[in-house]
């Protein structure tokens, strides 16, 4: 459950005013330690905008696994499209212009997708 900011800080505040151990502060206000923590570090280091809600962001080698299996998949999809372009037997076949052009978007999306820091 997302808590608004400014109930972060009011559970923030009974913590701190709380005579009960913020272990048993917590547990009757049934917050993980952990999710306190954080808000409590964010708090301390930002104030009270640390406890705005902030966008998930995706983890990054997650991101680059999805980058990289869409890379592998518009390079199979290539290598197909220029198979029909050449016959069996090594034989040329003349390619279509919807061939040839969805064949040239794809080798510009490898391309740009591609990322030089990874080489």
């Amino acid at each position: 459950m997302r808590y608004p900011a400014s109930e972060k800080l009011e559970i923030i505040r009974l913590v701190e005013e709380s005579h009960l151990s913020a272990r048993l502060t917590l547990a009757k206000l049934g917050i993980p330690r952990t999710t306190f923590y954080r808000w409590y570090d964010r708090y301390l280091q930002r104030g009270e905008a640390g406890l705005q809600d902030q966008s998930p962001k995706p983890k990054c080698a997650m991101l680059k696994a999805c980058q990289k299996t869409k890379l592998y998949w518009q390079v199979v999809l290539c290598l197909k499209l220029s198979g029909q372009i050449l016959k069996g037997g090594g034989g040329f076949q003349h390619p279509t212009s919807k061939t040839k052009a969805a064949l040239l978007f794809l080798l510009l999306s490898i391309f740009r997708s591609i990322n030089l820091r990874d080489a």
